[in-house]
């Protein structure tokens, strides 16, 4: 996941002739950040770090790491920010690897859609955070 979200971020900065350091203006990110990046020294960016530079080269967080998007589904940005702000408030949160953040966020907001909710169900989001962080998940 993370090696696909390194080379699309090097083939976008190629194919936007770009430069590193140019693309960190256009992220609103440091340089170095970017230049850690594209040589392996971070391999696991910030979840802010992750949404600058999926809004910077236009595209969803899930098509940045995954590289693909389910057409029977559009990407509700006002639920994905209700989760984000929802999940981020929680103790439990503090100090987990983007990989862990997105799958959390993937898990609660497939729940969140298929229950066709516009908002973070904050009672499924607890339960599903505490159950995993009680199995040593987090």
């Amino acid at each position: 996941m993370i090696h696909s979200f390194k080379a699309k971020l090097c083939r976008y900065i190629q194919d936007n002739h770009l430069n590193p350091t140019s693309f960190s203006k256009e992220a609103q990110i440091p340089s170095s950040i970017t230049h850690n990046i594209l040589n392996s020294e971070t391999p696991n960016p910030t979840i802010d770090t992750a949404i600058k530079i999926a809004k910077a080269m236009n595209c969803t967080l899930d098509e940045l790491f995954r590289g693909h998007t389910k057409p029977d589904k559009i990407l509700d940005m006002m639920l994905t920010k209700s989760i984000c702000d929802y999940i981020c408030e929680m103790d439990e949160m503090h100090g987990v690897s983007f990989n862990d953040f997105f799958e959390i966020l993937l898990e609660i907001y497939n729940y969140c859609q298929d229950s066709e909710l516009k908002i973070v169900d904050q009672t499924y989001a607890k339960w599903y955070i505490r159950k995993i962080y009680k199995n040593g998940v987090l």
